[in-house]
C-alpha cells in the first residue's frame, strides 16, 4: 500500500517520465547485486548497472539545461 502511494505521489508531482525512470532504477538495483568488495564475482555486474544509471542521469541533466552552459556564464572579471 505504501509503495502504491509513493508511486501515485511521484506520478502526480513529477510526471510519467519520472515514474518510469524510478521504476527502472528500482528494477536495476533489485536485480543487480551492488557491493563494495571488488573481488566478488558479481561486482562487475553491479558496477555496470550503476554506470548505466549514472550515464542516464548525466544525460538527463545535460538535456535539461537546454543549451545553457554547465556552470553559468561567470567570467573572471565579475
Amino acid at each position: 500500500m505504501v509503495g502504491y502511494a509513493l508511486e501515485l505521489f511521484l506520478l502526480m508531482r513529477f510526471g510519467f517520465v519520472a515514474l518510469v525512470f524510478a521504476s527502472f532504477v528500482w528494477v536495476m538495483l533489485s536485480l543487480n547485486l551492488i557491493t563494495l568488495d571488488a573481488s566478488a564475482w558479481y561486482a562487475p555486474y553491479g558496477y555496470a548497472a550503476l554506470a548505466m544509471l549514472a550515464v542516464i542521469v548525466l544525460y538527463a541533466f545535460r538535456t535539461s539545461l537546454g543549451g545553457q552552459p554547465l556552470f553559468g556564464r561567470a567570467s573572471f572579471e565579475d
